[in-house]
């Protein structure tokens, strides 16, 4: 976003966003004015949130005086609230942005136990969108891109901040370095005569190896098997 959008959007505010799910219960809710200082005023307020929307095929509604715009998603309901003078549009494009890049951080999965199973995105994610009620980003790519950056200082990226593309490639690049030890275990111990530790045996005649270390070490350690590994 360039400087002059962002200074746009700073001129508008949201009072709250609340995320409930399928039942109106609480699944994450930031309150950015004083209207509902209480927990308890706030459950009323979402209470009568979801009984307002929750059979409604509209994205807009007025409650207490206030303008709500909101999207059902799976068992989810996300909503962003903002004053009478509010400008709506703008609310709107807030939430499709924050529904986008849930969607990028969650795999297309925005529904109930994927964002309880990540909270700390979801968080990141409306922190890189609102801050204390002033809109800072519309474009769902970097608020996305934000919430995954990697941390200048080590490089790495913290388990919660991951995309799950991320932490499988993490996690295949690991198994694929203990592989390449295992292998290097491997050819120090064969000899002519095959002897080599039986503790070893007990894991390197998984077929996954065959594309670590090549057919010719493959068969050689199939050979070694055959004609007593170990001194049978």
């Amino acid at each position: 976003m360039s400087r002059n959008s962002a200074h746009t959007l700073a001129l508008y505010t949201t009072k709250a966003v609340i995320v409930l799910d399928s039942e109106g219960k609480r699944l994450l809710a930031k309150y950015y004015a004083a209207d509902y200082p209480t927990l308890k005023e706030q459950r009323v307020f979402e209470k009568a949130l979801f009984d307002k929307t929750k059979k409604l095929n509209s994205e807009i509604v007025l409650l207490d005086n206030q303008v709500i715009v909101y999207r059902n998603s799976h068992d989810v309901f996300i909503y962003f609230v903002g004053t009478m003078d509010e400008n709506e549009l703008i609310l709107m494009s807030t939430l499709q942005a924050f529904y986008e890049a849930l969607s990028m951080l969650l795999a297309g999965q925005v529904e109930k136990r994927s964002i309880l199973e990540n909270a700390d995105l979801v968080f990141l994610a409306l922190d890189e969108t609102i801050d204390d009620g002033i809109i800072l980003e519309s474009d769902s790519t970097q608020i996305a891109a934000r919430v995954t950056k990697k941390d200048a200082n080590d490089g790495s990226i913290p388990l919660a901040e991951q995309t799950i593309a991320q932490a499988l490639r993490q996690a295949q690049e690991q198994i694929t370095k203990s592989l390449l030890n295992l292998v290097d275990e491997f050819t120090r111990f064969v000899t002519d005569d095959c002897n080599f530790p039986e503790e070893l045996l007990s894991v390197i005649f998984d077929p996954a190896l065959e594309e670590v270390m090549g057919r010719d070490l493959w068969t050689l350690m199939e050979d070694c098997f055959r004609r007593g590994v170990g001194g049978g």
